[in-house]
């Protein structure tokens, strides 16, 4: 994906992420804007896992040993879906997938969830801000923007948590 394409796509989510928030500051605009610290996990949201309690081989289950194969879209976006949530849109362009979730976990139970998540599948989170009740990550291979990877929007939204996950391949 051309870099132009890729800035503007992320440009767009976070538009889209700062709409849904309930905040009278509107995110653009002087919100008040921090940088994250890695959050514990919350007991009450796990990575997806098979019913007989793991090392069954269950392809949902993080896999620490076997990273995101580079360039593989469809399986890095399989594994930074919401957990306990519905699909609500995607869009799928060359070398990018962009997927739209409203999950039923809470913003802070999602904060712990993608914190481990992300650096599951072998990519390294490059970017963390969280800013009007919502949270981004900036993920790629090596931490290089200009390679594969994506980002992870979550925040309030309409009958649950709002999530976007992107993936592209950064060309």
């Amino acid at each position: 994906m051309h870099p132009m394409r890729w800035t503007a796509s992320l440009l767009i989510l976070l538009l889209v992420a700062s709409c849904g928030s309930s905040s009278p500051a509107g995110g653009v605009d002087g919100g008040d804007a921090t940088q994250t610290e890695r959050q514990a996990p919350d007991p009450t949201v796990a990575p997806p896992a098979s019913e007989g309690g793991g090392g069954d081989g269950d392809a949902d289950a993080p896999d620490v040993a076997n990273p995101v194969s580079s360039g593989d879209l469809e399986e890095l976006a399989e594994r930074l879906k919401a957990p306990n949530s519905t699909q609500t849109e995607q869009t799928a362009d060359d070398g990018m997938i962009s997927t739209t979730y409203v999950s039923n976990v809470t913003v802070d139970g999602l904060l712990g969830y993608y914190n481990l998540r992300i650096p599951e599948t072998g990519l390294e989170i490059y970017s963390s801000e969280f800013a009007d009740g919502s949270q981004t990550w900036l993920f790629a291979e090596g931490g290089d923007a200009s390679r594969f990877g994506g980002s992870v929007v979550i925040g309030p939204g309409e009958g649950g948590t709002s999530v976007v996950v992107t993936v592209t391949t950064g060309e």
